[in-house]
């Protein structure tokens, strides 16, 4: 990604960010207003641009959905896994095998079809069903033991609270923040390749999803390949969802 194509990228999300009714603010009619984050391949930030009354908090986590949407796109994701932490996720690596996803690049990955398959109930809303493969069974379950997420970060969470020196939150070098499953992503081509992705964060993860595709324009994923063509045990895995009438 060049210089130019960094800064349309991120004016084209801002652009669409002051179009967009927010979910979280009063009065009723307000902009939103959100973080955009451009990243590469390697995790490295391109471009970071906060609208005036973005949420603090956002800023981390922009970051942070681009980069797992480029990671999880990338030709070397399950290759990544298996190899960190002497084999630590390798059996996330395998689950998603299991159900035909090999995380080789055949897939592009937004966070909201990484966090589909994140879910301890796969599909999502189905009481009984097994977990998704980035998910713990729900009878080990917690929002401090979620899977491959909460995995990625334990072991520098163990260093901080042993007062050891962190310089990364994840085994991943693509993930440095490590991963992030609420929506808001998307993975960044050019001419076909990937190349890196975009994270918002600051509003509803369904306006953080419109976005996020607006700032994609004319940097989308082939369609044979985004996440939507591809069904796991029976059920379509999604790309983005948008509000109903999102604009002012």
């Amino acid at each position: 990604l060049t210089i130019a194509d960094v800064t349309r990228i991120i004016t084209q999300a801002a652009q669409q960010a002051y179009r967009t009714r927010a979910a979280i603010r009063i009065p009723i009619g307000s902009p939103a207003e959100v973080n955009i984050a451009v990243t590469d391949l390697t995790g490295t930030v391109l471009g970071l641009f906060s609208t005036q009354d973005a949420p603090i908090f956002g800023f981390d986590v922009s970051a942070q959905k681009a980069r797992t949407a480029a990671f999880f796109s990338k030709a070397t994701a399950g290759a990544e896994l298996r190899a960190a932490e002497a084999g630590r996720f390798v059996k996330f690596a395998d689950a998603a095998a299991a159900d035909g996803i090999r995380l080789d690049g055949s897939i592009a990955f937004s966070d909201r079809a990484n966090g589909f398959l994140s879910r301890p109930f796969f599909p999502d809303g189905i009481d009984g069903t097994l977990n998704g493969p980035f998910s713990k069974p729900i009878n080990l379950w917690s929002p401090f033991n979620t899977g491959l997420q909460s995995a990625l970060a334990q072991t520098a969470l163990v260093r901080i609270l042993s007062g050891l020196p962190v310089t990364s939150c994840s085994a991943i070098p693509g993930l440095p923040n490590g991963s992030q499953i609420f929506a808001g992503s998307m993975p960044l081509f050019k001419n076909g390749v990937l190349v890196g992705a975009i994270g918002i964060s600051g509003d509803g993860i369904d306006q953080d999803d419109l976005i996020a595709a607006a700032g994609s324009v004319g940097f989308e994923a082939p369609d044979p390949i985004r996440a939507d063509q591809f069904i796991v045990r029976g059920a379509r895995l999604p790309w983005v969802k948008f509000p109903r009438h999102p604009n002012l």
